[in-house]
C-alpha cells in the first residue's frame, strides 16, 4: 500500500513538473510542429494516471471514505472493470480522425 501511495505522489509530482516546464517554455513549445500531438499525449497520460490513482486509493481504503455497503462495493468493482477499457476510452476521446471513422 505504500509503494502505492508513494507511486502517486511521484507521478503526481512529475506531471506538476511537466505542466511547470510547458507554462515556462510555452513560446518555443507552441512553436513546435507537434504541439497538438504532445498535448494529447499528455491529456490521455494525465487522465489515465488520476483515474488509476482515485481507484487505487479508493480500493484500498473505501471504508474510511465510503459507506460499506452493498453499492459501494459494486462500483468499486465496476471501476475496475472499467480500469480495463480506460485507456481506448481517452484515446477515442482525444483522437478526432478515429472518432469520425468510428461514427461514420
Amino acid at each position: 500500500l505504500s509503494s502505492q501511495i508513494g507511486g502517486i505522489f511521484i507521478s503526481g509530482f512529475l506531471y506538476i513538473g511537466v505542466i511547470f516546464m510547458l507554462i515556462r517554455t510555452r513560446k518555443r513549445f507552441t512553436a513546435s510542429r507537434n504541439y497538438t500531438t504532445e498535448v494529447k499525449i499528455l491529456i490521455q497520460a494525465l487522465s489515465i494516471t488520476v483515474y488509476c490513482s482515485i481507484l487505487n486509493i479508493l480500493w484500498h481504503n473505501y471504508q474510511y471514505i465510503l459507506p460499506e455497503n452493498l453499492w459501494t462495493y459494486m462500483w468499486l468493482n465496476i471501476m475496475w472493470i472499467l480500469n480495463s477499457g480506460v485507456y481506448p476510452i481517452i484515446y477515442f476521446i482525444v483522437n478526432s480522425a478515429l472518432r469520425g471513422k468510428i461514427v461514420r
